[in-house]
Formats: structure tokens, sequence, C-alpha cells
């Protein structure tokens, strides 16, 4: 009896924990563009082979490592852009930036800087 006992209270008490934890929080101290546009971010050049560019968002301490950037660019890749992503649960491919996923990119005009 104690043997089903146990792994039932670890059971209900982990998914008491889990359910706690928020599962879609927006980035708080992020450039978000209220028409929807997206966050406001920088691509730089990396000396990386393994992430070439990266992406630094207005507000957010992080750098990120764009998986897909080649996806949403012809030839050139813009500098100023607004962006939106989603976070991957990847390993990192470089130490510089934390993997994400773009989702829309958009070129930032001069006098959205």
């Amino acid at each position: 009896m104690k043997l089903l006992l146990f792994p039932g209270i670890v059971l209900i008490l982990s998914s008491i924990l889990l359910s706690c934890f928020p599962k879609n929080q927006p980035l708080k101290n992020a450039a978000y563009n209220s028409s929807g546009q997206g966050y406001k971010g920088t691509i730089i050049m990396s000396r990386n082979p393994s992430c070439p560019y990266l992406l630094v968002v207005s507000g957010l301490k992080d750098t990120l490592d764009p998986i897909n950037l080649k996806d949403f660019t012809k030839n050139e890749i813009p500098t100023k852009v607004w962006v939106t992503f989603s976070n991957l649960k990847m390993k990192n491919r470089c130490n510089q930036g934390r993997p994400v996923l773009i989702q829309t990119l958009k070129n930032r005009s001069a006098t959205e800087q």
C-alpha cells in the first residue's frame, strides 16, 4: 500500500507546483510596439561561425541567436528590425546568444529609430 501511495503524492505535489508557473510571460523590459509590429531589435554580425548573426532586443539583457534568420531575408541582412520570436528549448549553438525562432521580421525605417 505504501508503494502506491508515495508515487501518487509525488505526482499530485508536482502538478500543483507546475501549475503555479505562468506559461506565456511577455518580455517585461523589452520595447514592444503596441501597433503589433513586434519588438525593436538590431541584428549584428558575430565572429562565431556557429551563430553568424545575433539579435539584440531593446530592453532585453540577453542576446539572441535567431536560428531561422535566412528564411526571412533574401540577399542582405537588415540591421534595424521589428521582430517577434519564440524561445527554443534546445542547446545553444554558441555562447553569445540563446536560440530563438523568428516568427515575423520587418525592416525598421529611419524614422522609427
